[in-house]
C-alpha cells in the first residue's frame, strides 16, 4: 500500500511534468524562443519603416479636347516621377506609370520627401490634332500617407483663366458635381480648377471624376474615404496654413520637354528602345545621388513617342541654381 508521503510525492511529480509543456505539447522554452524571436522580428519591421518612410502617390489625368468640351479621362496617359534622390533603376514602375481607363495612375512606396511629377498624352486623333500640353507638379509625400495630384490637359496654346474669386464652398453637393448641366460646372474649366484647388469647392482631395471617353455627363464623387484599402491616410489640402491639412502640389514648369526622336516612355511591359535626345541640362540630374542612367526611366515603348526629352527635376536639398524641384530643359 502506497503511503501518503509516497501520494504526495506522485502528484509533485505529475505538475512538474504538466508545466514543462506548452500548447501543442511543446516544452515552454520552445514557446518563449519563438516569442523572443517573432518580438525581434517585429522590432526590426518597425526600425525599417522608420528608417526608410513611404508614401504613395495616386490621381487622375484628364483632357480637354477643346476650351468649349467638357474634359474626357485619358488612358494610356504617362506620369513620370523624379527627385528627392529616388532609385528608379530599382523601382517595378522605373518611375513611370501608365493611366488605365479612367484615367487613374498611382506609384507605391515612395520614400518620403519632394518630387515632380510630369504628365504626358499624345495622340494624333485627340483635340482635333492640336497636341496636349505638358503639366508639370510638385508634390511632397508624408510618411504612410497618400498624396492625391489630378490634372486636366489643354490644348497647346490654351491659357486657363483664373477661377472666380467668389467660388468657395464648405460641403460638396450630394452626389456630387454634375458637369455641363448649367451654372459653373457648365464652364469646361470648372474641373481644371477643381482639380487644382478641391477646397474651394468642397473636397479634401481632388475627387476620381466620372469622365467617359465616348460621352456622356462628367460627374464628380462626393463622398471621399479618409483611409485607402492599405490603410494609408489620404492627405487632406487646404488654403495655406489651414489646420489639419497641406498646400495643394503646385504647378511647376514643364517647358523645354520636347520630342525625343526615339526615346518613349512605358512601364516596362514592351520593348526597348534608345532614348536619343533625352539629355540632363546643366547640373540639374536625375538620381543624383547614384548617378543613375536616365535611360532607365526613358527606355521602353508603348505608344508613339510621348513628349519627354529635356526633362528634369533637382531634389529640394540641391543647392544649384536656387535648389528646389524643377521640371523643364531651361
Amino acid at each position: 500500500m502506497r503511503s501518503m508521503d509516497q501520494d504526495y510525492d506522485y502528484y509533485g511529480d505529475y505538475d512538474d511534468r504538466q508545466d514543462q509543456s506548452g500548447p501543442l505539447g511543446l516544452p515552454w522554452v520552445v514557446w518563449m524562443v519563438a516569442a523572443g524571436v517573432l518580438l525581434l522580428l517585429v522590432m526590426l519591421v518597425s526600425c525599417r519603416d522608420t528608417a526608410n518612410p513611404t508614401g504613395d502617390i495616386e490621381g487622375q489625368v484628364l483632357g480637354m479636347p477643346s476650351t468649349t468640351e467638357q474634359p474626357v479621362a485619358l488612358a494610356g496617359a504617362a506620369v513620370l516621377i523624379a527627385g528627392n534622390r529616388i532609385e528608379c533603376g530599382t523601382r517595378a514602375d522605373n518611375c513611370v506609370a501608365e493611366t488605365d481607363a479612367t484615367g487613374t495612375y498611382r506609384f507605391a512606396d515612395v520614400p518620403t520627401g519632394s518630387y515632380g511629377l510630369l504628365f504626358v498624352y499624345e495622340d494624333p486623333t485627340f483635340a482635333q490634332g492640336k497636341p496636349l500640353d505638358n503639366q508639370g507638379r510638385e508634390v511632397n509625400v508624408s510618411k504612410d500617407e497618400i498624396e492625391t495630384v489630378s490634372v486636366v490637359l489643354l490644348p497647346e496654346g490654351v491659357t486657363p483663366p483664373p477661377i472666380p474669386a467668389d467660388v468657395s464652398r464648405d460641403t460638396a453637393p450630394p452626389g456630387g458635381y454634375i458637369g455641363g448641366g448649367g451654372g459653373i460646372t457648365n464652364n469646361p474649366f470648372f474641373w481644371l480648377w477643381l482639380m487644382d484647388r478641391p477646397y474651394a469647392f468642397g473636397y479634401s482631395r481632388p475627387p476620381v471624376i466620372d469622365a467617359p471617353r465616348g460621352g456622356g455627363p462628367v460627374t464628380s464623387r462626393a463622398d471621399l474615404p479618409s483611409t485607402s484599402g492599405t490603410g494609408r491616410q489620404y492627405t487632406r489640402y487646404g488654403p495655406s496654413g489651414a489646420a489639419g491639412t497641406k498646400s495643394t502640389p503646385k504647378a511647376i514648369s514643364a517647358k523645354g520637354v520636347t520630342r525625343p526622336g526615339a526615346a518613349a516612355v512605358s512601364t516596362g511591359s514592351r520593348t526597348t528602345t534608345t532614348a536619343r535626345g533625352v539629355t540632363r541640362p546643366g547640373a540639374a540630374a536625375i538620381n543624383s545621388s547614384t548617378r543613375s542612367s536616365w535611360n532607365n526611366q526613358v527606355s521602353q515603348t508603348v505608344r508613339p513617342p510621348p513628349r519627354v526629352s529635356n526633362f528634369s527635376v533637382r531634389s529640394a536639398s540641391t543647392t544649384s541654381r536656387g535648389g528646389g524641384v524643377r521640371i523643364g530643359g531651361k
